[in-house]
C-alpha cells in the first residue's frame, strides 16, 4: 500500500482555499478536495500492509518529542517541476521547525531524505497540464498562517479521478 505522512491543514486555510478556488473557477485545473489539503511530511513509499502496525507504533514513539509549530505561507503560484510546472501550490516560508521533524520523521521512519526545498513547505491546492494552460507567472501574494498541531499517517490510492486519502493514525503534537 502507498503511505505517507502529512500536516492537515485546519478550517481557517481550508476556507482560504475554498476562496481562491471559487475566485478562480475559470481556471482549467483540477482543484483538490478540501479534506485533502496538506503539508506533506514525507512522500509517499510503498509498504506492506502487515508493516502498518509498525509505523503507526513509530509515529506514536514521535508522541511529546515534537512540539506544535507555526508555519507561514507567502504566496499562490505555479509549483512542481520548475520547468515544467503542473500544480498550484500555496507556498510557504522557510521553517526549521519543518526541516528539523521531516528529519526525525525521516530517520525513524528510515526513508532517503530527497526532498528538494526540506524546509519551505508547501500546499498543493490543484494540478493542470501545461500542455493546454499555461501559468508561468502566476502570482498572488498572501500571508496566511497556521499551527501545526498533529501529524497523520495517510493511505493514498491513486485512481484515474484523483488520490484518495484515508488517515490510518493521527498523533496530536
Amino acid at each position: 500500500m502507498r503511505i505517507f505522512l502529512a500536516i492537515f491543514v485546519n478550517d481557517k486555510i481550508i476556507n482560504k482555499v475554498i476562496n481562491f478556488q471559487l475566485e478562480n473557477e475559470n481556471l482549467k485545473v483540477n482543484w483538490v478536495a478540501p479534506e485533502n489539503l496538506h503539508i506533506t511530511l514525507l512522500p509517499p513509499w510503498e509498504e506492506k500492509r502487515e508493516n502498518i502496525e509498525e509505523c503507526i507504533k513509530i509515529l506514536e514513539s514521535t508522541r511529546g518529542s515534537i512540539e506544535p509549530f507555526e508555519l507561514n505561507f507567502k504566496g499562490i503560484c505555479p509549483g512542481g517541476n520548475k520547468k515544467n510546472p503542473h500544480l498550484i501550490w500555496v507556498e510557504g516560508e522557510k521553517n526549521s521547525s519543518l526541516l528539523n521533524i521531516k528529519k526525525i520523521l525521516a530517520q525513524k521512519f528510515r526513508q532517503k531524505f530527497l526532498d528538494r526545498n526540506p524546509a519551505k513547505p508547501h500546499i498543493t491546492i490543484a494540478r493542470y497540464n501545461n500542455n493546454y494552460i499555461k501559468l508561468d507567472n502566476f502570482w498572488e501574494k498572501i500571508s496566511w498562517q497556521m499551527l501545526a498541531l498533529s501529524i497523520a499517517l495517510i493511505e493514498s490510492e491513486l485512481r484515474q479521478d484523483r488520490a484518495y486519502y484515508r488517515v490510518l493514525h493521527k498523533i496530536k503534537l
